[in-house]
């Protein structure tokens, strides 16, 4: 399922097995209950920055699932390992993938637009990888994703009140807006 750069496997995330998905929603219950684990094995590894994204890459697909049950389970995925990372200190090596080109946040704003009923869990992704960067996610990262304006603007504004209730984020998010 992982060679041929994840396809099958994204293939079975996205779309089901035979539009089936209670096996994928089962898979990513069993990762978000392990998830502690894999962060383990992560911090292990040599070169942790490539792990990361190996194994990134492999899930992400499981945000823009067609089924919403599966996006709304690959965001909890994504937010609790993202709280492991922080509390392993390796939060720092999965912000570079979080923003990069077909990273995270690319991903998880097309998890908005998709299932705009799970948007609140797609954004505690966005917080919880965010931690410490805010500035840099709304001046030059969500920029990036969005050509026209409005939608640029329509998203801060989608952003702006989890993240100032959020207490991970509200007193960077009203530094951000008083400045």
């Amino acid at each position: 399922m992982l060679s041929n750069n994840h396809k099958y496997l994204a293939h079975v995330v996205a779309k089901g097995i035979k539009d089936v998905f209670e096996p994928v929603i089962k898979w990513f219950k069993t990762l978000i209950t392990n998830v502690h684990y894999l962060v383990a094995l992560v911090a292990k590894e040599e070169n942790r920055k490539h792990t990361m994204e190996y194994v990134h890459h492999a899930v992400k697909v499981g945000l823009v699932s067609k089924d919403f049950e599966v996006a709304q389970n690959a965001c909890k995925f994504f937010q609790k390992l993202a709280y492991e990372y922080f509390s392993q200190d390796l939060l720092s090596y999965a912000w570079e993938w979080f923003v990069s080109e077909q990273g995270g946040l690319q991903y998880c704003l097309l998890c908005i637009k998709r299932h705009p009923e799970i948007a609140d869990h797609a954004i505690g992704v966005i917080i919880e990888f965010s931690r410490y960067n805010l500035m840099e996610l709304f001046t030059h990262h969500l920029k990036r994703f969005h050509h026209d304006t409005k939608e640029f603007l329509t998203t801060i504004r989608s952003l702006l009140k989890p993240l100032t209730e959020s207490p991970l984020t509200k007193e960077e998010v009203n530094f951000i807006r008083i400045n």
